[in-house]
């Protein structure tokens, strides 16, 4: 058996996992929660590292295999903001958003992403819903802070 036989299988399957996530299929099971730890604990030692976008790809495959788990939607969304992919790493907060949506937290980062865009505008009006919503759920840390920087992104720039 030649070396190209021996990988394959392995290629084979990936490529039958692709097929699977484009039929919609949950591939959840093909990684276990051990497998799915150590690549986590990997990507975040590459990010320690200042190697942001080895992180990314080892988070990219860890939300193939666990697309609804927020810890590396939001992980993902940290690595792409400090490559300053700015537009992706809000996507990355959004779903996060989506997947935890009592977890206000992500909010804030997301915040910072717009604004390095431009997005002064759609920040704020983010902010003042934020606030809303954590006075509304009780959290008053939250709605400081929303409100907080709210109050900053008032300010007339100079």
């Amino acid at each position: 058996m030649d070396a190209t036989q021996e990988t394959a299988p392995r290629h084979l399957t990936g490529a039958m996992d692709v097929e699977l996530l484009l039929q919609g299929e949950d591939l959840s099971g093909r990684l276990d929660h051990d497998q799915a730890n150590t690549l986590y604990t990997h990507a975040f030692y590459l990010g320690n590292q200042g190697k942001h976008e080895k992180a990314c790809a080892v988070l990219d495959l860890l939300r193939l295999y666990r697309p609804h788990e927020p810890k590396y939607t939001l992980a993902a969304a940290v690595c792409l903001r400090k490559l300053g992919r700015y537009e992706d790493a809000i996507r990355m907060f959004a779903q996060t958003i989506e997947l935890r949506p009592d977890d206000y937290s992500p909010v804030f980062p997301l915040v910072e992403c717009m604004l390095q865009l431009g997005l002064r505008e759609q920040a704020a009006e983010l902010l003042q819903k934020v606030a809303g919503a954590a006075e509304d759920d009780g959290q008053a840390s939250i709605q400081a802070r929303a409100e907080a920087m709210l109050g900053f992104l008032r300010t007339p720039v100079q």
